[in-house]
């Protein structure tokens, strides 16, 4: 599964920066004020959409796989890694 940090060049690390009054220093505010809408932007817009999956046992003891899609919302249980297979390749390769 491929993970994807939105914020690796957030604003945020330089906010203890002071900017200084001269036009360099006001295209500096420009530059980190549309960084922090693009942050912002790609934060709503981009979703992601790899299934979840864990094990975890039952209130038996029971190993179980734990499935949740992203894309329905909704958690799916398994009772072994090639049923998880399966789901996996008829959902997101068929």
């Amino acid at each position: 599964m491929k993970t994807t940090s939105y914020l690796s060049n957030s604003p945020f690390q330089t906010a203890g920066n002071s900017t200084s009054n001269s036009a360099g220093g006001s295209e500096s505010v420009t530059s980190k004020i549309g960084n922090l809408i693009g942050n912002l932007w790609n934060a709503i817009t981009v979703v992601n959409v790899d299934p979840q999956i864990r094990q975890e046992y039952d209130r038996q003891g029971n190993l179980q796989w734990r499935v949740f899609d992203p894309i329905t919302a909704k958690s799916r249980f398994f009772d072994s890694e090639d049923d998880v297979c399966a789901w996996l390749e008829q959902r997101y390769y068929a």
